[in-house]
């Protein structure tokens, strides 16, 4: 109780509810991510996909070594034909896909 006889009533307590946030600012410099390949990379032609058929027919890759087998005939193909290697990784994918 104070002199008044009123009960004195506790500080209140600022929680985050009552505070106000500023907002984010973005560096003017600052590019958002858009998701999706890399600049310039390049999708699989038809010529290229009929040569990655080719060689997953051949060895009939099941488990990591085949594909690095696969991937390895692959990129000797396309250092001969002007075209880009790929990891194994990519030719899988572009084969489940």
């Amino acid at each position: 109780m104070d002199n008044d006889g009123d009960i004195a009533q506790p500080p209140v307590k600022k929680t985050s509810a009552h505070v106000k946030r500023k907002a984010l600012t973005k560096p003017k410099d600052f590019k958002t991510a858009k998701g999706g390949c890399q600049p310039g990379a390049q999708n699989f032609g038809h010529e290229e996909s009929l040569c990655l058929l080719k060689f997953v027919q051949n060895k009939l890759p099941i488990g990591g070594a085949s594909w690095d087998s696969v991937t390895a005939a692959y990129n000797k193909w396309a250092v001969l034909h002007s075209y880009v290697e790929c990891d194994r990784k990519s030719l899988k994918g572009k084969f489940d896909a």
